[in-house]
């Protein structure tokens, strides 16, 4: 019984001993005597550093224990705050160039000096520069106090949120329909509807759909596409364009309907001029398939007599029988060595 209540005793010590209270020590006065003092200094503990075996395991012990936390600064930089978006707002207020007026600037969508009239039609928005911000294109309206109203396709790059406009207007038609205007892989698309020449300017019943590429020179046009009242849709596409062997280029590509006697044209033009004088031309026969696509096309086109290291744009186009407009084409653009 003795054994126990001892035992209990010191498993009451070991619980409190934590939280004994300090005792003050009051010194104890040394009787008087001949005797010499003896003054007893304690010893002072001698620390050795030694490196605990991997296996020990710490002694807990009553001392609270100090944690330092050093912060360092992240390798990384600082996320950016994102650009905002290109919005219509933006562009009511955007300042552009067009060929008849010089730079302008509108007020809600519209602009309005002398007989000139500007007004914005629509926008779209998507990556043109991939600058960090959502880039727009705009449809404008231009009349100069006739009866034409000719519409313009102006891109905008995204600063800071202001609409700045990147590269020339592009030049659509006069009172052209627009069905869809959006952005695509860096490209403007436009589906409109346009004149046959052989029709009034009032009245356009040509549907078409309209690709132009940012190229070096500037905005171009790259692909174009008909779509017939009968449902048929014309189109063009180079799957491959190259190798150079010799003195002519190997082509490859696909038509989705049949043109006119399987007929395409080839056509050489100055890169920067897309629409100007012809270098040179000729027909590449087109083979009817049975695997989905109407048929393809495969040639080896003769290059044009010019000067080394000449940029050169190669367009394969289905010439209309009806009016000898363009009903399809892609564009390619090389540099003849």
């Amino acid at each position: 019984m003795f054994i126990k209540r001892i035992i209990g005793l010191l498993f009451i010590l070991v619980l409190t001993g934590c939280a004994l209270p300090q005792a003050e020590i009051q010194p104890t006065a040394i009787p008087e005597t001949s005797a010499p003092l003896i003054e007893v200094h304690p010893a002072q503990p001698t620390v050795t550093e030694t490196s605990p075996a991997p296996s020990a395991t710490p002694t807990p012990t009553c001392a609270a224990v100090a944690a330092t936390v050093t912060i360092s600064p992240s390798p990384y930089p600082p996320t950016p705050t994102p650009l905002p978006d290109l919005d219509e707002a933006a562009l009511q207020v955007a300042t552009l160039t067009l060929p008849e007026t010089g730079p302008i600037t509108l007020q809600d969508g519209y602009y309005a000096q002398g007989e000139t009239r500007v007004s914005l039609l629509t926008w779209a928005k998507g990556w043109l520069v991939y600058n960090g911000g959502i880039d727009a294109v705009a449809a404008v309206s231009l009349n100069t106090g006739g009866t034409g109203n000719f519409v313009y396709l102006v891109a905008f790059y995204n600063e800071q949120g202001t609409a700045m406009q990147h590269g020339d207007a592009i030049f659509v038609g006069d009172r052209v329909q627009i069905n869809e205007l959006s952005i695509w892989d860096g490209r403007i698309m436009l589906d409109a509807v346009t004149h046959w020449q052989d029709e009034p300017f009032c009245c356009p019943s040509k549907h078409v759909r309209l690709t132009y590429k940012n190229t070096s020179w500037g905005w171009r046009l790259e692909r174009m596409a008909t779509f017939m009242p009968a449902g048929a849709v014309h189109q063009v596409s180079f799957l491959r364009v190259g190798p150079l062997e010799g003195s002519r280029l190997q082509i490859y590509g696909l038509v989705s309907t049949l043109p006119a006697e399987n007929t395409l044209v080839y056509r050489w033009r100055a890169a920067e001029d897309t629409g100007g004088a012809i270098l040179e031309q000729g027909t590449i026969t087109v083979i009817p398939d049975d695997t989905g696509s109407a048929g393809h096309f495969e040639a080896a086109i003769p290059l044009p007599a010019v000067p080394p290291n000449f940029d050169a744009v190669l367009q394969i186009v289905e010439i209309s029988l009806r009016d000898g407009s363009v009903l399809a084409q892609d564009s390619a653009w090389v540099t003849l060595e």
